[in-house]
């Protein structure tokens, strides 16, 4: 009998399908919408995150875009290095899969980022996957970063568990072969130690 697709690909179960696949020379980014202000008040689940004060977390909620890996073609990043944990507890965020490539811009009104989906006639594709799961490193390394007060919601990220279709063999494995340079092109590496 022949091996199921996923034997060779050790991944959390989540819809892959919302991934397009990249070009040889395109990465994705995502960038992290804030924390509102007022925290939510409502009691803790199991799939909530509580801050030091017992006040329930709102979900991570993070937008994915496909870039061009020169850096004269992509917005500058942040590459975030942990260690994945156990694939067998996580807890969920919500993704929005933006499928169209970022371009650079000169209305710093429009994104004090400088980067921006492209001008189009129609709308761009966007599809929102809530309850993507995420191991609870990674998940804990988003809520982090959004609280941290120098956070700013134009900052580019990459992290393999969400940049990378996880599901797709020989995407992840060219990626694997393009970290040194994703790393070696960030403007900065966070190590999430916990």
């Amino acid at each position: 009998m022949p091996p199921k697709k996923n034997e060779y690909i050790r991944t959390i179960p989540n819809d892959y399908t919302k991934y397009s696949p990249l070009g040889r020379d395109e990465i994705r980014l995502l960038r992290i919408r804030k924390l509102p202000h007022a925290h939510s008040t409502s009691p803790a689940t199991p799939n909530t995150i509580t801050d030091d004060d017992h006040t329930t977390l709102p979900p991570v909620q993070c937008e994915l875009y496909r870039v061009k890996l020169p850096a004269s073609q992509r917005p500058p990043f942040t590459a975030l290095s942990y260690c994945w944990g156990d694939l067998r507890h996580t807890l969920p965020i919500t993704v929005i899969f933006r499928d169209a490539e970022l371009l650079q811009s000169t209305d710093h009104d429009e994104d004090p980022s400088g980067w921006n989906l492209p001008p189009t006639s129609s709308p761009v594709s966007e599809v929102v996957v809530e309850n993507f799961n995420v191991t609870i490193n990674l998940h804990a390394a988003l809520h982090a970063f959004r609280a941290d007060p120098s956070f700013k919601e134009d900052q580019f990220l990459w992290t393999d568990m969400l940049c990378i279709n996880q599901d797709d063999l020989a995407e992840r494995s060219y990626q694997v072969s393009l970290m040194r340079d994703i790393y070696d092109g960030s403007s900065l590496v966070e190590v999430w130690l916990g």
